[in-house]
């Protein structure tokens, strides 16, 4: 703004080091000696000063300074560190933390979504429940369990199966796993019992070594079919005469081997990966195939244990890889001797869903 004509005209400031500066007693310039003095430049719009006054030697009026072409990188901020349900959420995909404390104290949301979901499920439950019965299934139906991110629905602890098999000690498993476990031991294990033993031996009760425990899977950190309430580990079968049939690799001699069988219970290993398993490729290997075809009807026709002479390695050989094989579609895993250390004495069996409907067995 121009100064007006009746304002005041600006005392100039001493410069650093004047008679005024350095003495605060000295009198003060007179008030008419402005007007000897020049109009102050420094009123003039748009010219660059020094200070409040003069303006700076050799400078021009450019305008406003212009914006530079690229500004100041920005520093890249660290992440934030990740909620409690994004850290559950990682750990279920596979994170470092799925150990039995982390899945125990995990926290899940229930949303309205979650709430319909659990809703049906225990419809399903119930429907399934209703079909054991009928079947004549004995079972018990136990409160539901909820540890975190582990936990089973209305968890079914199965005594006899319909075809009169015994379960040993108490269960606790999904109700569809048993439905799965009592289609096995029916189609399957009944049968096998026959042809390898002869009608003399019979097959009375399973021994299952684990069914629920809230842990993540065997040297891995997602969460196990255990810990879901969806698999049952087999470590024995009692038979009638009182003996019982270990689940074990067994090898065999010369004598006992028919040609093109393997030497042990699950001795060959499948050559397909859990990718082919996930993608829906059934995979299988180290178990005799057709083996899930034969009925008490075929054994009738074939000669007993006694009459071919076989050891009992050997029947007990056949009914193992029997039984295995049998397994690979009513479970959707199907794991034992010869697929790793950790299923070295029992069968691993359970219900995970895999895409397309694929079986793991192995």
């Amino acid at each position: 703004m121009p100064v007006s004509k009746n304002a005041p005209t600006p005392v100039p400031r001493p410069e650093a080091g004047s008679a005024i500066a350095e003495s605060p007693d000295a009198d003060p310039a007179p008030a008419n000696a402005a007007a000897d003095q020049p109009p102050a430049k420094a009123d003039l719009p748009g010219e660059p000063r020094k200070g409040n006054l003069e303006p700076i030697v050799g400078s021009t009026d450019s305008g406003p300074e212009p914006l530079p072409d690229a500004g100041p990188v920005p520093v890249i901020r660290p992440e934030p560190p990740k909620s409690s349900a994004g850290a559950d959420m990682a750990s279920s995909a596979g994170g470092r933390h799925a150990d039995p404390a982390t899945l125990r104290s995990g926290t899940v949301t229930v949303t309205p979504a979650l709430a319909v979901e659990a809703a049906a499920a225990v419809v399903e439950a119930k429907a399934c429940e209703a079909e054991l019965k009928r079947r004549g299934v004995v079972f018990e139906v136990e409160d539901s369990i909820s540890e975190g991110r582990c936990g089973v629905l209305r968890p079914i602890a199965v005594k006899r199966l319909s075809s009169g098999l015994t379960v040993e000690p108490d269960t606790a498993l999904l109700c569809q796993t048993v439905l799965a476990l009592d289609d096995w031991a029916t189609d399957a294990v009944v049968p096998a019992a026959k042809v390898s033993f002869g009608g003399g031996r019979m097959v009375a009760g399973i021994r299952q070594v684990s069914t629920y425990v809230c842990r993540p899977r065997s040297s891995q950190d997602k969460i196990s079919e255990h810990a879901r309430g969806s698999a049952i580990d087999i470590g024995s079968f009692a038979l009638t005469d009182g003996t019982n049939v270990g689940v074990r690799a067994i090898v065999l001699g010369k004598k006992d081997a028919s040609p093109g069988s393997s030497d042990e219970t699950g001795g060959a290993t499948a050559a397909s990966s859990d990718k082919d398993a996930e993608d829906g490729k059934t995979v299988a290997g180290g178990i005799e195939e057709g083996a899930a075809k034969d009925d008490a009807g075929s054994a009738a026709t074939k000669p007993s244990p006694q009459e071919t002479g076989d050891s009992e390695d050997a029947r007990e050989k056949r009914f193992l890889d029997r039984v295995r094989a049998s397994a690979c579609g009513p479970f959707k895993t199907v794991l034992g001797p010869g697929t790793d250390a950790d299923h070295a004495t029992h069968f691993h069996f359970d219900m995970a869903a895999r895409r397309n409907g694929g079986t793991y067995c192995k």
